[in-house]
């Protein structure tokens, strides 16, 4: 065979093993388990986070049986643990410990005034930590890392909201990046937060943040005015979303000094809430009839629905996901939605359920 066959040979075989890495990445399919409703009283559970070995925290309502009066949950070996802390409580990042972070709602001076204060639940003590404030009224803790530093944002005594890291019992300001007000929304192992900050004093146009030591560097956008970041892998890859020159806004991945459109599911607008180490990326988009959003995976460089990937589980029947808020490193993700059986409340639009997608064969 001649050195130019050999090359063709060679070449041929490089772009069939790409493609079958593709398709193959495209085929991974999903077993789903909905978590139920823990017996708080109430039907609406929305799950917001998901740990290294599976373990899913989120908040269910009580008897009101609609969005207030909110309790905690850990999800962990099939059973929910509940939170309780004076207050409706809102968790939004777990940790391998099982420690969980979110918003308490409190009420003070007779009942006439309300305020939030951000919180550290440990499970192993059973105990919950307010983490105070900046100075202002209100705190909300948004993500944890596994040496339970903590990030999130803060009101200011003077006015404005600024990202914090609370590690250490001290909360520290993390400033912004010229503008009165910053969030910090995930922290990975090194303490690198990914979030938002807007830019100026008098405007409300916030870009993606990057925060790494000192430093917090301003990610741009995909053509449009503004950006937010959701989530942060161990590489320090960031996900979220950015207005595009459109003036819809796409769900993106920074990585690398640059920031990629991951596209939508055939709609305007999509957002993206985490991304794990193999730059695996979940998230929400509006579908083709721009009606609906669906939850989808981002894999490879093709955004996919997550509802055709479970759809060869029976548990799936009468099953809709319509936001994925969480995912592993084993590419376990956490998802809400409705079902036809369970955890479906009439008249209310809004995700009713949480669902554990495991990778089909683990």
């Amino acid at each position: 065979m001649n050195q130019k066959k050999i090359m063709r040979t060679v070449d041929f075989a490089i772009g069939l093993a790409a493609v079958l890495a593709s398709t193959a990445s495209v085929a991974q399919t999903y077993t789903v388990l909905n978590i139920g409703t823990p017996n708080y009283g109430g039907a609406y559970t929305f799950g917001t986070g998901i740990n290294a070995t599976g373990d899913v925290t989120g908040y269910s309502t009580t008897a009101q049986a609609s969005k207030r009066g909110a309790i905690t949950f850990v999800y962990s070996n099939g059973e929910f643990t509940p939170l309780t802390a004076g207050g409706s409580t809102y968790a939004y990042a777990i940790d391998s410990a099982l420690d969980v972070v979110g918003r308490v709602d409190l009420i003070e001076h007779r009942g006439y005034e309300k305020y939030s204060r951000g919180f550290v639940y440990s499970y192993t003590s059973g105990s919950t930590t307010e983490l105070g404030t900046l100075g202002g009224n209100d705190s909300e803790a948004f993500a944890i890392n596994d040496v339970g530093q903590i990030t999130g944002d803060s009101r200011l005594r003077g006015g404005g909201t600024h990202a914090f890291i609370y590690s250490g019992g001290v909360m520290t300001d993390l400033g912004t990046l010229g503008g009165s007000r910053s969030s910090g929304r995930a922290i990975n192992g090194s303490t690198q937060i990914a979030g938002y900050s807007t830019l100026t004093p008098n405007s409300n146009v916030a870009h993606a943040i990057l925060i790494t030591g000192e430093a917090m560097s301003d990610l741009g956008t995909l053509g449009g005015a503004q950006s937010e970041g959701y989530g942060i892998n161990a590489a320090g890859h960031v996900t979220g979303n950015s207005d595009v020159a459109a003036g819809t806004a796409h769900a993106f991945l920074y990585s690398n000094g640059s920031m990629s459109d991951l596209g939508t599911l055939g709609g305007s607008n999509s957002y993206g809430y985490a991304v794990n180490s193999s730059d695996q990326v979940v998230g929400k988009s509006q579908t083709s009839n721009g009606s609906e959003y669906h939850a989808f995976l981002y894999s490879n460089g093709q955004m996919v629905d997550l509802n055709t990937l479970i759809a060869s589980d029976p548990n799936s029947a009468g099953v809709t996901l319509t936001s994925a808020v969480g995912i592993n490193d084993q590419g376990w993700i956490v998802a809400n939605g409705t079902a036809t059986s369970g955890c479906l409340i009439p008249n209310i639009g809004d995700p009713a359920c949480t669902f554990v997608l495991v990778p089909t064969g683990e």
